[in-house]
């Protein structure tokens, strides 16, 4: 994961070409494959709903690989990233990055830890 992680680093954001999501998928395998416009309200509310997704489960503390969705509160999640190695790997303005867990839950208060099984 680590030789793709780097090579993604630095992949400009792009809404409707590169964004959250399509990160998390380049990464996760197995993700969810739909079509959003980016990891919004909606689209979080619908990956954390288990009965839609059968490979994907909710934890309490993440493994490299887990799909994480943030927010600014846990009913307003908006952004999705990736934990590896204590660092969460997402796509934002203005382009793939790796930040501290720490710092991302600082930003991102509301955070969920999903878990998928391929």
């Amino acid at each position: 994961m680590i030789d793709k992680i780097n090579e993604l680093v630095g992949t400009p954001y792009d809404i409707s070409s590169y964004h959250c999501w399509h990160l998390v998928k380049d990464l996760v395998p197995g993700a969810p494959d739909f079509e959003v416009v980016a990891a919004t309200y909606a689209t979080s509310l619908k990956l954390c709903n288990e009965s839609t997704y059968d490979n994907l489960h909710e934890v309490t503390s993440p493994i490299d690989g887990d799909i994480l969705l943030l927010g600014r509160n846990i009913d307003h999640l908006y952004h999705a990233g990736v934990y590896f190695q204590g660092k969460v790997v997402h796509c934002d303005v203005p382009a793939v990055q790796v930040n501290e867990l720490s710092d991302m839950r600082k930003l991102y208060p509301g955070m969920r830890i999903l878990r998928c099984t391929t």
